[in-house]
C-alpha cells in the first residue's frame, strides 16, 4: 500500500516543480502551504501565464485535495496600453496555431479587448492566452467570432444589380454567337458584306460582354458598346446596302435591336446603382 502524503511531502513536491519550471521566471515570490491537502498559492507573478504554470505544477503533486489560487499579478514597472497592444500584436501573429489576419484588438487601462474572427473554434481560446501571455494585462475581453461575421457576410454577398448585370452580359454573350454564326446557319454566308458585318459584330459584341460578365462591378463601358454595336447592327443593311436580302436584314435588324436593348439594360443597372 503506498504512503500518504504528508502536507509537507505536498510542499516540497510543489517547491520542487514550481523552481524547475521554465515558464515562471521568479517561482521564489510563489508561497506554497499546505493544511490537510489544500493548497494555497501566494505571491506574485508578471503574467497570467506564469499563474496558470503554477496551478498546474500544484495539481500535478500527488496528494493534492483541492487548492486555492491566491496569486497576484504584478509588474515591477507599469505598462502603458500601447506597448501591451504592440506585444500582444506581436504575440497573435508569431503564433503558428493563430489565422490573426481577422483580428483587432485594442487596449484601455490594460484591460485587452479581441474582436474579428477566425476561422477554427480553437484559435479562440489560444488568441485569450496569447493575450494574457503579455506582462501588464490586467484582464481580456474576448470577442473573437468563428467563421465570419453576419455583417462580413453581408459586404461579402454581391448587390442584386451586380447579378443582373452578369445575367444581362449572358444573354449578349449568347447574342452576340448567335450573330457571329447567323450566316452560316441561314444559309448567306456567300454574301461576302453581310457575312463579315456579322463575324466582326458578333465577335465584338461576344468579347465585350464577356469583360462586363467577369467584371461587372465596375466596369461599364462595354455595356455602352455593346449598345452602340446594336445601333449598328440594326442600321447595317442600310449602311452597307444588302436591304435587298431578306435573311441578313431580318437577322440584323431584330439582332441589332435586342443586343442596343441589353446593352443598354447593363451599362444602367450599374450607373444607377446605388453607390455607383
Amino acid at each position: 500500500m503506498a504512503l500518504r502524503q504528508t502536507d509537507q511531502d505536498i510542499q516540497n513536491i510543489i517547491r520542487r516543480k514550481l523552481n524547475r519550471d521554465s515558464r515562471i521566471s521568479d517561482p521564489s515570490r510563489i508561497s506554497v502551504t499546505v493544511d490537510r491537502g489544500l493548497v494555497t498559492l501566494s505571491g506574485f507573478v508578471p503574467n497570467y501565464s506564469q499563474r496558470v504554470a503554477a496551478e498546474e505544477d500544484a495539481w500535478q503533486a500527488p496528494g493534492v485535495i483541492a487548492l486555492i489560487d491566491d496569486v497576484q499579478i504584478a509588474l515591477p514597472t507599469v505598462r502603458t496600453d500601447a506597448e501591451i497592444a504592440a506585444d500582444v500584436r506581436e504575440a497573435l501573429d508569431r503564433d503558428p496555431a493563430i489565422n490573426a489576419t481577422r483580428i483587432t484588438l485594442s487596449v484601455v487601462d490594460r484591460v485587452v479587448n479581441l474582436d474579428g474572427s477566425v476561422p477554427i473554434s480553437t484559435q479562440i481560446p489560444r488568441a485569450n492566452e496569447d493575450a494574457w501571455s503579455v506582462p501588464g494585462v490586467r484582464d481580456v475581453v474576448n470577442d473573437l467570432y468563428l467563421g465570419i461575421r453576419p455583417a462580413e457576410a453581408q459586404a461579402l454577398t454581391p448587390p442584386a444589380w451586380i447579378g443582373w448585370a452578369r445575367f444581362t452580359s449572358l444573354l449578349t454573350i449568347l447574342a452576340g454567337g448567335w450573330v457571329a454564326i447567323s450566316p452560316f446557319v441561314l444559309d448567306y454566308a456567300s454574301l461576302t458584306i453581310p457575312t463579315i458585318a456579322n463575324v466582326a459584330v458578333g465577335l465584338v459584341v461576344t468579347i465585350c460582354a464577356l469583360i462586363r460578365y467577369f467584371e461587372p462591378d465596375w466596369v461599364v463601358w462595354p455595356s455602352w458598346a455593346i449598345a452602340i454595336l446594336g445601333l449598328w447592327l440594326a442600321a447595317a443593311p442600310v449602311v452597307l446596302g444588302y436591304t435587298n436580302v431578306s435573311a441578313p436584314t431580318t437577322n440584323d435588324i431584330i439582332m441589332g435591336a435586342v443586343i442596343f436593348a441589353l446593352g443598354v439594360a447593363a451599362a444602367l443597372t450599374t450607373t444607377l446603382a446605388p453607390g455607383q
